[in-house]
């Protein structure tokens, strides 16, 4: 297991400059999951004017606002900022390339792909949590491969993700770092793989139950 300098260390080198660019970038499918779903990510910059490229163009638009979520809490990287952009009007069974932006700086382009409309595709469908202590990530080799396996899958039927339970069970250590590491790992499957998020009971109020758990994840993750 790393060490907790370690896992200090890679938090900071990987969050600590993070005025840009965005990290910790997550999909999720909205109540449609044909036709809407919801982006997520991190900064340590407050900036009224983020948002994110999209591609094909949603609306009309290749641009679009992503607000402040939460701007309520650090952890060991300091400051930190969650936002989320909602986007409806999607196309079933389409690819979508996107790329947030946060005080002009861009992250890496990632993508996700809609679910079909068509009843008779049947979209894969990938379960995962409680995913241990020690910041977590002990399955993370095999659940990176499921995932990425299932969102090669296009553009047929597609795959969704369901986290159900607990994230890990002690994220909220070493000032959050454990939680920043885990989430720039958790972000490889979850920024291509949109996936539902059902928290469990680890930290029944992750706002102000800090002791326990890092809010972050919960504010990366639209709850359903």
């Amino acid at each position: 297991m790393p060490s907790p300098r370690t896992l200090a260390a890679f938090a900071l080198a990987a969050r600590g400059a993070l005025a840009a660019p965005p990290c910790a970038i997550t999909a999720a499918f909205g109540a449609d999951p044909t036709t809407s779903a919801t982006i997520a990510f991190a900064s340590n910059t407050s900036d009224p004017a983020a948002f994110v490229t999209i591609s094909p163009a949603v609306a009309g638009r290749t641009r679009v606002a992503a607000a402040a979520f939460d701007n309520s809490y650090a952890n060991a990287a300091g400051a930190r900022v969650v936002y989320r952009t909602a986007l409806t009007g999607l196309a079933p069974k389409t690819t979508y390339t996107y790329a947030p932006s946060v005080a002009g700086e861009a992250a890496a382009p990632r993508s996700f792909t809609t679910l079909s409309d068509d009843a008779a595709d049947v979209p894969r469908v990938i379960f995962w949590g409680d995913l241990g202590r020690d910041g977590g990530g002990q399955a993370f080799p095999a659940l990176e491969a499921e995932a990425a396996a299932a969102a090669a899958r296009t553009p047929g039927a597609g795959a969704v993700g369901i986290q159900a339970g607990d994230f890990a069970y002690d994220l909220g250590d070493l000032r959050g770092a454990r939680g920043a590491a885990f989430m720039e790992r958790y972000s490889n499957i979850s920024a291509y793989l949109p996936t539902y998020t059902c928290i469990g009971n680890q930290c029944a109020n992750p706002r102000t139950d800090h002791a326990r758990s890092d809010p972050e994840p919960y504010a990366l993750t639209p709850q359903q």
